[in-house]
């Protein structure tokens, strides 16, 4: 089980440079660990929506971007998601539709 960087066990979580989650990010989410994916080969975006934490990704085959916004990971049609939500079950979301 992969160690926890941020507080009450959110997978979102990775290290960051600054002073927030959402950029500047010094290791992968914790779900791209849980989930065995290679951070390298993602762009992603941490964001928060609906008051809790997300976190999104397209391959860089599609978007070769460090740190992409949301909009643009929702542009390519090629994404997952991941929002844990602060109550309730966590929402997964794959959009496969733009995919090469």
């Amino acid at each position: 089980m992969p160690v926890n960087k941020g507080s009450h066990y959110q997978p979102w979580a990775t290290g960051a440079t600054g002073s927030s989650f959402t950029a500047g990010y010094s290791s992968e989410p914790e779900i791209f660990e849980a989930a065995g994916i290679e951070a390298d080969e993602w762009s992603h975006r941490i964001y928060v929506e609906g008051g809790s934490y997300a976190v999104a990704a397209s391959p860089k085959s599609v978007l070769d971007k460090a740190e992409p916004t949301i909009d643009e990971i929702r542009a390519t049609n090629c994404y997952f998601s991941y929002h844990w939500k602060v109550s309730g079950e966590p929402l997964i979301t794959t959009v496969d539709t733009g995919c090469e």
